[in-house]
């Protein structure tokens, strides 16, 4: 079966008091997904958010990734599930999540015409529709 892999390494010499560095990988099984390139209309939950991964479009966990494209680090772009926002993505910034399959994750910009990359993998729900 198809995969996706994704792996994080991180370290610092003085932000703490002992040096670190971590290495992290993982791999997920899917069957499809989507990799896309768009501006961020909203500026506020609602109509003009961007859903970058829908509920039921995967049978089990997605697994969702944003970039905020932006050079600016104040141009933030904000994911939110319903009314709950769960992400402040800085310009620059990204994150990498497994996302609930049941749930509807959107962005909005602090500026109308933000550039965002976004990906969704996991393995398709053969029973979902589009609306």
């Amino acid at each position: 079966m198809p995969s996706i892999k994704a792996s994080l390494a991180f370290s610092t010499q003085n932000a703490l008091s002992y040096p670190i560095n971590l290495q992290k990988s993982f791999s997920g099984i899917v069957d499809s997904g989507h990799a896309i390139r768009s501006k961020v209309l909203g500026v506020a939950q609602g109509s003009d958010a961007v859903t970058v991964a829908k509920a039921n479009d995967k049978t089990d966990v997605a697994y969702l990734y944003v970039c905020n494209l932006d050079g600016e680090k104040e141009n933030y772009i904000h994911m939110y599930v319903g009314t709950t926002n769960i992400a402040k993505i800085a310009g620059g910034e990204f994150i990498f999540i497994p996302a609930a399959h049941d749930l509807d994750f959107k962005v909005y910009g602090t500026a109308v015409g933000q550039l965002i990359e976004y990906a969704a993998f996991g393995v398709d729900d053969t029973q979902a529709k589009l609306g």
